[in-house]
């Protein structure tokens, strides 16, 4: 498995725990829990978007799709 597929999956699998345990998700709460900066949650948010995985409301919330 490559390094970017890695790391989706460990994005995905953050969104999933912290969405299950609050009911929402932020990408400063990803950041947090990953101890990654927002920089970096923000872009890869922006490319889970693309293929669909996850679905970005304009205030901030952070779903996973089906």
């Amino acid at each position: 498995m490559s390094h970017n597929n890695e790391s989706a999956e460990m994005y995905l699998e953050t969104i999933y725990l912290l969405e299950q345990a609050h009911g929402h998700v932020h990408g400063v709460a990803i950041a947090k829990e990953l101890g990654d900066s927002k920089a970096s949650v923000t872009k890869a948010m922006k490319n889970l978007k693309v293929p669909g995985c996850i679905s970005k409301e304009s205030y901030g919330s952070i779903t996973l799709t089906e």
